[in-house]
């Protein structure tokens, strides 16, 4: 879990989530309205089963940039050769619509 500087915005990592795939994990970020804390954006999904997405997790001081790791990100290149558990750091940006 990780915290903005002014303690309204919460990110919060799952890893063992399986809304993406089996474990692969997710992120989500909630923000506080005054009363409660509420969605803030999508979830943000892991992208390999077992990648684990959310095992650790920053959040910038100001709340608009979350990182989330994921240990066990695995690539297959479809049979051409990849990465087995390499591992990989997201890095995603709050956008105002």
């Amino acid at each position: 879990m990780a915290l903005s500087g002014d303690g309204h915005i919460v990110a919060v990592g799952v890893p063992g989530s399986n809304v993406f795939g089996k474990g692969a994990g997710l992120l989500e970020v909630h923000r506080f309205d005054g009363d409660s804390w509420l969605p803030h954006g999508s979830l943000l999904g892991g992208y390999s089963n077992y990648g684990s997405l959310g095992y650790s997790i920053s959040l910038s001081s100001n709340g608009s940039r979350v990182a989330g790791g994921e240990p066990y990100f695995s690539y297959n290149n479809e049979g051409k050769g990849g990465f087995n558990e390499a591992g990989m750091v997201r890095v995603y940006d709050a956008v105002d619509d």
